[in-house]
């Protein structure tokens, strides 16, 4: 496994790290999602749903899953669906039957077309697969809206470009919106085409000019 820590200082951050985790995600992946009460958890979730588009999300606390269908479109989850599981209230996985387990897993993997998302995991821990092969995430609250957050990416996600990018960069500020993007953007560092365009825009209205004058050997080196 791959472990990398960002150092979110807002829930604009998180939740542009949460977009590129939820395109990372394929079919049948699990993600293991830790952090104490009050720590982000579901906060993560629901960003990681807006980005693929699901809505309604809410924390299933009370209920332990619910399931949201994920729109058809040109993500790899498109046309699939999102398993929301709380298992803070379960006090043996043999009640996981009662919630509809059976139906929605085949045995610990999701079936069909879904993902799993799990808050306290270690709950419900003999009816996951092993951490090795999840996505694992850890949120530790260093302020009130910031967060230190682990990932532990599985190896066998090394193939996923998603993946690549998420392990390699950080969210970051675009430099000409101001708004967080995601690790994952195509346009990286900028948060769309046309951020990109407009700064390259102002590098050719001359908005950025050198701070000293050209010399001679600036000549020899075109």
């Amino acid at each position: 496994m791959t472990t990398i820590v960002r150092q979110s200082p807002c829930v604009e951050c998180t939740g542009a790290l949460a977009h590129a985790v939820a395109l990372c995600l394929r079919p049948g992946d699990v993600v293991r999602l830790e952090a104490d009460l009050g720590g982000g958890k579901t906060t993560f979730v629901r960003a990681l749903a807006t980005a693929l588009g699901a809505t309604g999300v809410s924390s299933p606390t009370f209920v332990i899953i619910n399931r949201y269908a994920v729109p058809a479109g040109g993500l790899p989850l498109s046309g699939g669906h999102l398993i929301h599981v709380d298992a803070y209230r379960v006090g043996d996985v043999e009640e996981l039957a009662n919630a509809g387990w059976d139906r929605l897993f085949e045995g610990s993997t999701p079936r069909g077309d879904a993902v799993a998302l799990v808050e306290w995991p270690a709950r419900i821990d003999a009816a996951l697969p092993p951490p090795e092969v999840c996505l694992c995430i850890s949120l530790t609250p260093t302020g009130e809206t910031a967060r230190r957050i682990e990932l532990r990416v599985p190896d066998a996600w090394g193939g996923r470009a998603e993946a690549v990018s998420l392990i390699e960069r950080e969210p970051v500020i675009c430099p000409v919106s101001g708004v967080w993007v995601s690790p994952v953007n195509p346009e990286y560092p900028f948060a769309s085409a046309r951020a990109r365009m407009a700064d390259l825009g102002k590098w050719f209205g001359e908005s950025f000019r050198s701070s000293r004058g050209i010399e001679p050997e600036d000549v020899d080196e075109l």
